[in-house]
């Protein structure tokens, strides 16, 4: 082999390092979320003592797509949400509790997540109570600056 056969042998390696490094990371991101719900249901009362969400095994759980749903009912803009449709949003993906009443496990979990992070009003006047998903308020900073050239 010559230096030019091994030069690209090189190069096509790195290529294809590069994209696995890619493909890691984002499973590596999807794997951090998935586990932030999890904890969050195993905090609300699934089995601690074998790592086990609320009504079945991790793995079965993680093909369930829960964060995503919580994401959802998260980043769309303002609307109410109901506990229940918080609910159907959170068990669309096929997820079963063996709890009496998943709705008050899964739906305080987001919306406690919810408060935290600032996104969710409540209208207190409401039977039941509704909650806001409040929208992500563009500060004056984070605007663009349009500058245009003096002539």
């Amino acid at each position: 082999m010559d230096a030019t056969a091994l030069g690209s042998l090189r190069n096509k390696f790195l290529k294809e390092a590069k994209d696995l490094e890619e493909q890691l990371k984002e499973r590596r991101d999807k794997i951090k979320a998935i586990d932030l719900v999890l904890g969050m249901l195993i905090e609300q009362g699934g089995d601690k003592t074998r790592n086990k969400p609320i009504g079945g095994d991790v793995n079965r759980f993680r093909k369930m797509g829960a964060k995503e749903a919580i994401l959802k009912c998260m980043n769309e803009p303002v609307r109410w949400w109901s506990m229940a449709e918080i609910k159907k949003t959170l068990f669309d993906g096929g997820f079963k509790s063996k709890s009496k009443d998943p709705n008050s496990v899964i739906a305080s979990t987001t919306r406690r997540l919810l408060e935290k992070e600032g996104k969710l009003e409540v209208d207190k006047t409401a039977k039941p109570q509704r909650f806001k998903i409040k929208e992500k308020e563009t500060s004056a900073q984070e605007l663009p600056i349009e500058t245009k050239p003096v002539t």
